[in-house]
């Protein structure tokens, strides 16, 4: 049975709750938005509301802390589990087989590594993250400040440079890809 003083986690609970069906909500709608967009667009005021629904309601800063960061824990597995089905490999292929059979040359076509490339630069593209040129693919503003944001993590965890592939690399069907994002 649940005790008054366990109502801290219920209403963690209930705002992650609010949060998801928000989310779902902004992703059947008519607005662009990217999917971590549309859950932090719900779920960044409801942690605000229950920050607010604990001081008023008068819990103990341990009890408010720790709806916080159970409410924070929820909400990052559940970011990270729909950003890893959307960009996983296997759970396409399964998703594609319940819909139906498909033979190993269209398995193959359809996750090739330069199909698997080319839906990465649409996506990208269509989050404004890169935008295509005459001659490839360059950053935006936005994808910019995302580099930025991950070299400054990068240093301060103290990681290596590493490569994500031959310096100025262009992708060889830009113009193909480019005829396939409809921003």
């Amino acid at each position: 049975m649940i005790q008054l003083t366990d109502m801290w986690f219920v209403l963690s609970v209930l705002a992650f709750a609010a949060a998801v069906a928000g989310h779902a909500l902004l992703r059947r709608s008519h607005l662009r938005l990217n999917p971590v967009s549309a859950f932090l667009a719900p779920g960044l005021p409801l942690g605000m509301v229950l920050c607010a629904v604990l001081i008023w309601r008068g819990d103990t800063p341990m009890q408010t802390i720790a709806a916080l960061l159970s409410y924070a824990l929820a909400c990052e597995l559940y970011i990270f589990l729909f950003t890893f089905i959307s960009s996983s490999v296997t759970v396409s292929i399964l998703l594609k087989l319940a819909q139906g059979s498909a033979d190993w040359e269209k398995l193959n076509n359809t996750y090739s590594d330069e199909a698997m490339v080319d839906g990465r630069l649409i996506k990208l593209t269509r989050n404004a993250l890169i935008t295509p040129t005459a001659s490839g693919y360059v950053t935006t503003p936005r994808g910019e400040a995302l580099v930025s944001s991950f070299d400054r993590l990068r240093r301060f965890f103290k990681h290596s440079h590493g490569s994500a592939g031959p310096s100025g690399a262009v992708h060889e069907h830009a113009e193909r890809v480019v005829g396939e994002v409809h921003v």
